[in-house]
């Protein structure tokens, strides 16, 4: 009899870790993609509203289907998600490759925006990410209670601080014990 997957519990993400990280990043794209379009648009008018709209584009792609990748890899065999992700970085890349070299010289097309918004949305999204990223087996993916939109459980409390209204004033209890 085939073994069945259970259910996930109660307070439990149904969703794959590296999907909720990689549907974070891409909300927090759509955030800081706007102001980066808007900047380049006014610097460098109509064309750098067009290659950055399509860098933004290529960032939001290339984090979805790096977690698209390691998805489906992470179910069959660790040896596949090595391989796995090595390839899906190289293909990845290829296709920024292949978007970029049949345009790079339309009039349309302004390098120096594109550029900007890809390396900059890249590196901000992933130090702006690290922050809400577990690296615990006890929540694997986010911390409870973040990421851009809260799921409603209790974010937890930060080392070293007392919880409760009156932390700063609340006595300290030491005990000892004398024999």
């Amino acid at each position: 009899m085939p073994e069945q997957t259970p259910a996930p519990a109660a307070g439990q993400a149904s969703e794959a870790p590296e999907r909720r990280v990689a549907g974070d990043i891409a909300r927090r794209g759509l955030l800081a993609g706007p102001p980066l379009v808007l900047f380049c648009a006014l610097g460098w008018g109509l064309d750098g509203l067009w290659s950055t709209l399509l860098a933004l584009g290529l960032v939001l792609f290339n984090f979805i289907a790096g977690a698209a990748i390691i998805g489906l890899c992470a179910r069959i065999s660790p040896a596949v998600l090595m391989a796995g992700v090595l390839v899906g970085y190289f293909l990845r890349l290829g296709i920024i490759t292949a978007v970029v070299v049949p345009i790079r010289n339309e009039a349309w097309f302004d390098a120096v925006p594109f550029a900007i918004v890809l390396l900059v949305l890249h590196i901000g999204l992933l130090i702006w990410e690290l922050r809400h990223v577990a690296a615990s087996l006890a929540h694997p993916g986010l911390h409870p209670g973040t990421g851009l939109f809260r799921t409603g459980a209790r974010k937890r409390p930060r080392r070293g601080r007392r919880a409760g209204p009156d932390a700063q004033t609340a006595p300290r209890c030491d005990a000892s014990v004398t024999v």
